[in-house]
């Protein structure tokens, strides 16, 4: 998990300057140049190299500089998607400025750019010339660029899959100590207790690679930070800042039935965005169970349960992808077909009434019209009456889009007690 943290966090950034067509960087420990002249491969190789934690800019440049040499090269391929997060972050700072200075928060923001280093990560974070960030749909649109990122990556790997892939992790920055890397790669024999000899393998010691397996555990890492940054972007948030405000300030004023009057008047607020991918946690969801079976399916082969397990040494995940030692099986794939008959078809939810009708009743729950978009607000979801408490009294739509089908009378707890 470290050697994934490494490659998505690649927070890195090279220290370099550029001359023409060529990049020179300054590492830690040495120099690199290269020229536009060089192959794809070559330059994939250098941008590898120089991905630290002090820099990046440049190895995004080299990057960029050998898919257009061949945009078939699968070493830059997998660091542009890998990468592609953070470039939406590039000038966040100093794009954050109209919305800190609007919310009292200018002198937060300038002690946040004095704690960053010197280096080309804080040149990168604050460079200047982008658009500011002002609005609720100015941040949406941030972070559905950084979900859109991890989105790629996700697509990437799944499409990838079967090419397999051998990562350089520069030695310098590399996050172990000698004595960690060394410990993981020695064998001790014992004889009567002690130690009769020590045995090191560190031909893969800054090597790194991906089979089918690892890009499959990464798709999914991708999968769930995607569906994390797109969980509140589907819909837009424009208008909350002033609602919240109004809401506060009618606060003992205004009635129930008002403030949701208010909600429902504020305009684009709930609305679909267009660039919603509402279809894509369906996808997602539907790739989770699968994967989560090969896993069950594969763990003899996957999981390292011993110590000294060296199945799936050198690999990304080379401790191993190990399901929990309680794991229940039978219940897993229950759950898993659950889900999948949850994310593909109408299925049907027990509600017990307690209150009301001291009824149970089945409530079909049909999900295909939310990931098909056709659900345009969430607005649908609000009661189009409510009492003094608050507490619904009537809904404009009992189907809430067509997401729910009831048999019976429908009826719910209205008192204010």
């Amino acid at each position: 998990m470290k050697k994934v943290l490494f490659a998505c966090a690649l927070a890195a950034i090279l220290s370099a300057c550029s001359d023409g067509d060529k990049k020179t960087s300054n590492n830690t420990q040495g120099k690199v140049t290269v020229s536009s002249s060089e192959s794809a491969e070559k330059l994939a190789q250098a941008g590898e190299y120089l991905i630290a934690p002090a820099s990046f800019p440049h190895a995004l440049e080299l990057m960029d500089m050998a898919l257009e040499k061949d945009s078939n090269n699968q070493r830059a391929q997998f660091y542009a998607h890998l990468l592609k997060p953070i470039r939406s972050l590039e000038g966040i700072y100093s794009r954050l400025e109209s919305l800190a200075a609007a919310e009292g928060k200018t002198q937060e923001l300038q002690n946040a750019v004095k704690e960053i280093p010197d280096t080309k990560i804080k040149e990168f974070l604050t460079k200047k010339g982008g658009s500011q960030i002002r609005t609720e749909k100015d941040v949406q649109d941030l972070l559905v660029s950084i979900r859109d990122g991890f989105e790629s990556l996700r697509q990437h790997m799944k499409s990838s899959r079967e090419i397999g892939l051998t990562l350089y992790l520069n030695p310098d920055i590399h996050a172990k100590s000698p004595h960690e890397q060394l410990e993981e790669k020695c064998e001790v024999s014992l004889v009567e207790g002690k130690i009769n000899s020590v045995t090191c393998d560190t031909s893969d010691l800054f090597k790194v690679r991906l089979d089918s397996s690892d890009k499959i555990a990464v798709q999914q890492i991708a999968a769930i930070y995607s569906f994390y940054f797109g969980l509140y972007n589907h819909y837009s948030l424009e208008g909350l800042r002033d609602l919240a405000k109004d809401m506060k300030d009618g606060e003992g004023k205004l009635t129930a039935q008002e403030m949701l009057a208010m909600v429902q008047q504020k305009q684009n607020f709930l609305s679909l965005r267009q660039d919603q991918k509402l279809g894509s946690i369906q996808e997602m969801g539907i790739d989770g169970v699968v994967a989560a079976r090969w896993l069950v399916k594969y763990q003899d082969q996957l999981c390292n349960p011993q110590a000294g397990d060296i199945k799936r040494r050198g690999m990304l995940f080379e401790k191993g992808l190990c399901l929990e030692k309680e794991t229940d099986k039978s219940l897993l794939e229950q759950t898993l077909s659950n889900v999948q008959m949850a994310l593909t078809a109408p299925f049907n939810v027990l509600v017990k009434d307690e209150k009301v009708s001291m009824e149970n009743r089945n409530v079909q729950v049909n999900l295909q019209p939310l990931f098909a978009g056709n659900i345009k607000s969430l607005k649908t979801f609000l009661p189009a009456e409510v009492n003094s408490c608050g507490k619904a009294l009537r809904y404009a739509d009992m189907t809430f889009g067509g997401l729910i089908k009831t048999t019976g009378r429908v009826d719910w707890d209205k008192s204010c007690e």
